[in-house]
């Protein structure tokens, strides 16, 4: 049986290739592992952050450990719900939820929902949403004030009516071309109070 010709040059070339390509991997992978607790720390610092700005409150523990999965009923049904809470002196001071999910024009919108412990909301911010810039895109936090009108607010002190927009007979101003989105965001807040009112007993233990 004849062989085939092996071009050592060719073979060469190819070990060659093959090694400068495992060596690249493993250079990465090196990075990556040399890099990682760096890594980490940042997004962790991103996400307490996010936590802190609509939980601008005192509290003395760790709020990213110091949480919670649950299971959302009613109209947040569907979804798992992560709770932050935040404590002072072992006393409950409020807590987190998120993401909520609301219905935007172009999709769902993640928020994330502050809440003191006696019920108020403390604050909202639009985490991730897919509206355009120049429709639903309005009501994240870096294009408007608008969600700036939920601090404050609770189901004592806004009457389920007011949870709408002024042309449909509610407390919160339009957005220009965004009612769909309006919409929603504050139906997803009004059922973060419901929910926290129903078992606020069983969300700090």
């Amino acid at each position: 049986m004849k062989l085939g010709k092996i071009d050592l040059p060719d073979l060469a070339s190819t070990v060659t290739v093959i090694g400068i390509a495992t060596a690249c991997l493993l250079f990465a992978r090196t990075a990556y592992d040399s890099n990682r607790p760096l890594i980490e720390e940042q997004a962790r610092r991103r996400n307490l952050a996010e936590i802190e700005a609509v939980l601008p409150l005192p509290h003395d523990n760790d709020l990213l450990a110091d949480r919670i999965a649950v299971r959302g009923s009613g109209e947040l049904d569907g979804h798992d719900l992560l709770i932050y809470r935040g404590r002072l002196r072992g006393q409950a001071v409020g807590l987190v939820m998120g993401p909520v999910y609301a219905a935007g024009y172009s999709g769902p919108i993640e928020l994330m929902v502050g809440i003191d412990a006696a019920g108020r909301l403390t604050g909202v911010r639009i985490r991730n949403h897919r509206e355009t810039p120049d429709l639903g895109g309005t009501a994240h936090q870096e294009k408007s004030g608008w969600l700036l009108d939920f601090a404050g607010r609770s189901l004592n002190n806004t009457p389920a009516s007011g949870w709408s927009v002024r042309s449909e007979g509610g407390d919160f101003d339009q957005l220009s071309g965004a009612t769909i989105t309006a919409r929603g965001i504050i139906r997803a807040v009004r059922h973060c109070l419901d929910y926290y009112a129903s078992n606020r007993d069983t969300l700090y233990l």
